[in-house]
């Protein structure tokens, strides 16, 4: 019987697989995980790169969460990644209970924008656009007064290139999913992403102001501290240097904190939208013949010699003997 049942499995016989899965555990292990590493590249960050506990360039090179090649780099483009695709997966929901067709577009628009994203995050696109403009001119220079694209703005130049469009989506997604979140741990995750992507916006801001800047907060504080006495004898920085570095580090782990907010919002709404969420896989017509057709094939041949005769067609000049179903001729 365990022999005929696997016979019958590996021929192609279509099963019904079904997984359960409790929904708040799921949430509640995702929020964990995602916390710990968050914190453990910040640790790793401190003592393996900056505290030099390893002294070797690319293992150092590895643990930078300043770095687009680094480990946090990672985990940030993956997440972000899964992100985008928690909320294609929404928007197939919205369309499969015919929601209404301003909810629809909501989703859709916001799961471009997270795509987007994930390919920004991935290549680097909004930081070598500003590069472009700056090596080009376009951006004028600001420190001796320049008149081109960007030159009154005092940091980084994307800052003026995508802010824009960045902070008009972010706006509409915020008050969208406000409006569209059912309980109010889920509207706390999303108040709680657009509050800390706003922090590491501020942050970013900070870094790439000029160290002379008035409004640069790091200069002011190594130059009216001791900080740099203590720096230079822990990291060999200067107090500047290392309040920068660990600022970068803040502004990652924030920005990589928020968008792990909204995925745990978005899976508590998902599984809030229905009780059994279920996911039917159809195959194609041809698909289906073929493997009946090589099911059909694979039962002939397992059968005896003997069946396989029984179903012999006599050739010109035989006869066949009904008896015996034996073949003889004429």
């Amino acid at each position: 019987m365990a022999r005929s049942q696997h016979s019958d499995a590996s021929r192609g016989d279509l099963l019904d697989v079904r997984l359960s899965i409790d929904a708040d555990r799921v949430v509640r292990i995702l929020l964990f995980t995602m916390v710990t590493v968050e914190l453990l590249l910040v640790v790793l960050d401190y003592h393996v790169n900056y505290g030099r506990l390893i002294d070797l360039g690319p293992i150092r090179r590895l643990f930078n969460a300043t770095r687009e090649d680094s480990l946090a780099s990672f985990v940030a483009v993956t997440q972000t990644i899964l992100v985008a695709a928690s909320l294609w997966f929404v928007y197939a929901i919205s369309v499969a209970r015919q929601a209404a067709r301003r909810i629809r577009w909501s989703w859709l628009v916001i799961a471009l924008f997270f795509s987007y994203m994930a390919v920004d995050d991935g290549a680097l696109i909004h930081e070598r656009v500003a590069t472009v403009i700056d090596q080009t001119g376009a951006a004028g220079d600001s420190g001796a007064g320049g008149d081109g694209f960007g030159s009154w703005f005092p940091s980084y130049t994307w800052h003026v290139a995508f802010m824009p469009v960045f902070g008009l989506l972010g706006l509409y997604m915020a008050f969208f999913l406000w409006n569209e979140m059912r309980t109010r741990a889920e509207r706390l995750l999303v108040s709680v992403c657009v509050f800390s992507m706003a922090v590491a916006v501020g942050l970013d801001f900070v870094e790439g102001l000029e160290a002379d800047h008035p409004l640069n907060v790091y200069s002011a504080i190594s130059n009216s501290t001791a900080i740099g006495e203590w720096t230079a004898e822990r990291f060999g920085r200067s107090g500047f240097q290392t309040l920068r570095h660990f600022s970068k580090v803040l502004e990652e782990t924030i920005e990589i904190f928020a968008i792990t907010a909204l995925w745990v919002a978005l899976l508590k709404y998902t599984f809030g939208t229905a009780r059994n969420i279920s996911v039917s896989i159809s195959r194609s017509a041809g698909r289906s013949s073929r493997v009946s057709r090589r099911a059909r094939s694979d039962s002939q041949n397992d059968r005896s010699p003997k069946e396989n005769s029984a179903v012999l067609r006599p050739r010109r000049g035989m006869s066949t003997n009904r008896g015996t179903g034996a073949l003889s001729r004429d």
